[in-house]
C-alpha cells in the first residue's frame, strides 16, 4: 500500500473509533439522565428499607430469634445502595439498547412526569408499613365496589403494562432464588424439583396478596391525578418507548431483586449452621 494510502486509512480507522467513542458516550450520559429524571435512587432507597425490615423478619422466622446486631449488618452490607444500583441500572442499560431514550426523558422530564414519579413514591413508601397497607386496600376495594372512575384507569395500566403477571412471576423467581442461596449454604436439603415445587405453592396467594397490594398502590399514587394526566401517562405506555421503558425497569429490579434474594438465603444458612454449631 502506498504511504500515503496507509495513512488516509490510519486516519479513517482513528476517526471512526473516535466517532464511535463519543457515541458511546453520549449514550451513557443520555442514559444517566434518564436513571435520575426516573428517581431510581430514591426508588432503591425504599426496596432497601424494605429488604432490611424483611431481614428481621426472616430472624425470627428461620433462626427463631429476634434479629442479632451482626445478623442486620450483613443484611445492611447486601443491601448496599451503590451496589443495588449498579445492578439495575446496567441490566437496564442492556435492555435499552437500541431504544429511543429520549423519548422516555421528555416525558418524566416535566412538572407532571416528576409529579407522578413523587405520587409513586411516596405511595409505595406508604406501603411499607403494614397497618397503612392494610387501610389502603380497604379503600381501594372500597372504591371498586363504588365503580370510581380511577379503577378503570388502574384496570387499564395494569392490563396495558402486565403489571400482574410480571410482578408474580418477579416474586416467584426471587423465593426461588433466596431458597438456592439456603441450599447452596446447607440449610435446605430439598431437590431443585422439590424446591421449585415448595415455591409454586405460594403462586395462587402470592397473586392474590400481589392483585391487592398494586390496586391498593396505584390508588393511593394516582387519586391525586385529574383525568387527563392519567389518560396521558397510560398512553405513554402503549407506546414503544413506553413497553421498552416498562420492560427495561422490570429486567433492571428483578436482576437486582434475584441476586440480593439469594446472598440473604446464603447468609441466613451460614448463620443458621454456625448456631447449631
Amino acid at each position: 500500500m502506498p504511504m500515503r494510502s496507509f495513512v488516509l486509512a490510519v486516519g479513517f480507522v482513528c476517526a471512526s473509533l473516535t466517532g464511535a467513542l463519543a457515541q458511546e458516550a453520549d449514550r451513557e450520559k443520555e442514559l444517566g439522565t434518564l436513571f435520575e429524571v426516573l428517581k431510581l435512587g430514591e426508588t432503591i432507597s425504599l426496596l432497601r428499607k424494605e429488604a432490611i425490615a424483611n431481614g428481621r423478619d426472616l430472624s425470627e422466622t428461620f433462626l427463631g430469634d429476634p434479629a442479632s446486631e451482626v445478623w442486620m449488618d450483613e443484611v445492611q452490607r447486601i443491601n448496599d445502595p451503590e451496589r443495588m444500583r449498579s445492578l439495575v441500572e446496567a441490566e437496564m442499560s442492556e435492555a435499552l439498547k437500541g431504544e429511543d431514550i429520549a423519548g422516555m426523558i421528555a416525558f418524566f422530564d416535566r412538572p407532571e412526569g416528576q409529579r407522578i414519579l413523587k405520587l409513586e413514591l411516596a405511595a409505595r413508601d406508604i406501603m411499607t408499613d403494614a397497618s397503612a397497607a392494610e387501610a389502603a386496600i380497604l379503600s381501594y376495594q372500597d372504591a371498586r365496589e363504588d365503580g370510581a372512575p380511577i379503577i378503570a384507569h388502574i384496570d387499564r395500566m395494569t392490563a396495558d403494562s402486565d403489571l400482574i403477571e410480571r410482578n408474580v412471576e418477579g416474586a416467584l423467581n426471587t423465593n426461588l432464588m433466596f431458597f438456592r442461596g439456603m441450599a447452596d449454604g446447607g440449610a435446605y436439603d430439598g431437590t431443585d424439583t422439590e424446591m421449585a415445587r415448595d415455591v409454586w405453592r405460594q403462586e395462587s396467594e402470592l397473586r392474590e396478596e400481589m392483585t391487592d397490594w398494586l390496586g391498593a398502590f396505584q390508588f393511593l399514587a394516582y387519586a391525586p391525578l385529574d383525568d387527563a394526566l392519567l389518560t396521558d401517562y397510560s398512553t405513554f405506555f402503549r407506546t414503544s418507548e413506553g413497553r421498552a421503558l416498562n420492560h427495561a425497569l422490570f429486567e433492571g429490579f428483578n436482576r437486582m431483586l434475584d441476586e440480593t434474594s439469594y446472598l440473604t438465603g446464603r447468609a441466613l444458612a451460614d448463620h443458621a449452621l454456625a448456631e447449631r454449631l
